[in-house]
């Protein structure tokens, strides 16, 4: 028996598995996930790979759906190549001047962001699922 026969005042939470969300609404989750994502990715920064897998699952979770959830990682993703970078070469400042430092770094941020937009998807789609499984019961 569904939620809705049960409950015949209310309605599915979905009907075509995608959230019935207001322009104003889903911009507000998006921005919302963006933040999550950047301020995890940035506060574990001495985690290169795995800051940027969980800032992306988390803000991709809050973000609410897939596509949600990628497009949300796009403001993070500029913000934290820069951000990381700087926080990085500042880490390794005796030694900034040699090219395989510098390339070094790059690698780990760039690691950082592929991870958050991985991250990202995988977050959208749990959250996506978990919307759908709440429809179906």
């Amino acid at each position: 028996m569904g939620a809705a026969a049960r409950y015949p005042e209310t309605e599915p939470i979905l009907e075509t598995g995608e959230p019935e969300l207001t322009v104003h609404e889903q911009e507000v989750r998006s921005i919302g996930g963006s933040l999550w994502m950047l301020g995890i990715t940035l506060a574990l920064f001495f985690l290169p790979v795995v800051n940027g897998l969980i800032g992306g699952v988390v803000g991709g979770f809050r973000a609410g759906s897939t596509k949600g959830a990628l497009l949300a990682s796009i403001l993070p993703v500029g913000a934290a190549a820069f951000l990381l970078w700087i926080i990085l070469s500042y880490i390794q400042l005796p030694v900034m001047g040699s090219p395989a430092d510098a390339i070094q770094i790059a690698l780990l941020t760039l690691l950082s962001i592929v991870a958050m937009v991985v991250g990202a998807a995988i977050g959208g789609t749990v959250a996506q699922n978990r919307i759908d499984r709440l429809n179906r019961a």
